[in-house]
């Protein structure tokens, strides 16, 4: 490639050195972390019903790219009796039931960020052996939250998202934050969606 110009071959290694030697600045903390309350997440107000779990399902399967195939299979949609340290929600393969975690149905969690732990459990009930691996990913960040969701978000300060897989980043940003102060309590601590 560089056999008759062993400047531009120079060049190239100079750049290179540059970049290895002056790496960027880090990103700026996510917008997210600024949504999570700074005190403990309230309960919805008299006569508020809170998040209804099936209204969640059916706004998560009417964006077509979701399941373009058409949704899974599903079982139960319920919450866990109680507040749960290690997960968000979980998909149980055996009945292909879905159980979120309570600390959750708060109105301090964006609605967006409940569509994308919906949108995560209903892949898994989707492709039950695939566990987190690539092709999974892949398509957790097709996730695209309803209108009502970006209404909600923008009302929070929150921006719409500007490239593919910005809601996701966002929703599992915010849900870091939200276990490590509130569920946990305790830096480093880790909760699996």
């Amino acid at each position: 490639m560089y056999r008759d110009n062993f400047h531009a071959f120079l060049e190239d290694v100079g750049r290179e050195l540059t970049i290895l030697l002056n790496p960027p600045p880090p990103s700026p903390e996510p917008e997210v972390e600024q949504i999570v309350p700074t005190t403990t997440p309230k309960p919805w107000g008299n006569g508020e019903p809170g998040y209804n779990l099936i209204t969640l399902r059916d706004t998560v399967l009417a964006v077509k790219k979701h399941f373009p195939h058409g949704g899974p299979k599903l079982g139960d949609l319920r919450w866990m009796d109680r507040i749960s340290r290690q997960y968000f929600g979980f998909c149980r393969y055996a009945d292909r039931t879905i159980t979120v975690n309570p600390a959750l149905n708060s109105p301090d969690i964006p609605l967006f960020v409940m569509e994308l732990l919906m949108y995560h459990e209903l892949l898994h009930a989707d492709m039950p052996y695939a566990g987190h691996n690539p092709d999974f990913k892949a398509r957790e960040r097709l996730f695209q939250p309803s209108a009502e969701a970006v209404e909600d978000a923008a009302r929070r300060g929150v921006k719409p998202g500007a490239g593919p897989g910005t809601w996701r980043a966002r929703s599992l940003g915010f849900l870091h934050t939200f276990q490590k102060r509130w569920i946990i309590g305790e830096p480093g601590s880790e909760t699996s969606l």
